[in-house]
C-alpha cells in the first residue's frame, strides 16, 4: 500500500473542493456539509477560502503541491458572492442562544456537560480541557449563552 503524506491528502481535498465550487456550487455546498458537519467550522473554512479570492476581480489561479504546483484552478470572481451567501447562511445556523442549568458534567475524553434548558430540553455541550474549572464552577447554576454552535445540520 502506498503511503500518502497527510499534507497531500489536505492538498487533494482542498483542490477537489475548489474545483467543485467552480463547477457546481450546489454540489460544493453538499460536499462541505458532509465533510464539515459543524456550521461554525464551515464558516471558518469559507472565510479562509474567501480570503484567497481577488479583491480587485483579477484573474486568480490557485494550485498546491508539496513540490511544484500543477493543475491550477481558476478562481472565478463570481463565486466569491456565493461563498459570502454560504457564510451568512451558516452563521445563521450557528447563532442560537441557550438558557438553563448545567445538570451533568463528563470530564473524560469526550468532555461535555449537559444543560437542561428553560423549556426542558437537554443540550450536550462539548468543552476544551482548559475550561474544565470554569464548567465545574457553574455546575447546578443558571447559565446563559448568546452564541452556541449547534451540531450537524
Amino acid at each position: 500500500m502506498e503511503k500518502v503524506a497527510p499534507l497531500n491528502i489536505v492538498i487533494d481535498e482542498f483542490s477537489e473542493l475548489v474545483t467543485t465550487l467552480i463547477r457546481d456550487p450546489e454540489e460544493f455546498k453538499r460536499s462541505i456539509e458532509e465533510k464539515i458537519p459543524l456550521p461554525n467550522r464551515r464558516v471558518q473554512f469559507l472565510q479562509n477560502l474567501k480570503n484567497i479570492w481577488s479583491k480587485e476581480k483579477y484573474h486568480v489561479y490557485t494550485a498546491a503541491d508539496t513540490k511544484e504546483p500543477k493543475n491550477f484552478i481558476y478562481l472565478d470572481p463570481s463565486r466569491e458572492e456565493y461563498i459570502e451567501s454560504l457564510i451568512k447562511e451558516y452563521k445563521g445556523e450557528d447563532q442560537v442562544s441557550l438558557r438553563g442549568v448545567i445538570i451533568r458534567i463528563k470530564g473524560d475524553d469526550s468532555r461535555h456537560f449537559v444543560v437542561e434548558t428553560t423549556t426542558g430540553e437537554k443540550v450536550k455541550c462539548y468543552y476544551h480541557p482548559d475550561l474544565e474549572s470554569r464548567v465545574k464552577k457553574f455546575y447546578k447554576t443558571p447559565v446563559y449563552s448568546r452564541r452556541v454552535s449547534k451540531e450537524g445540520s
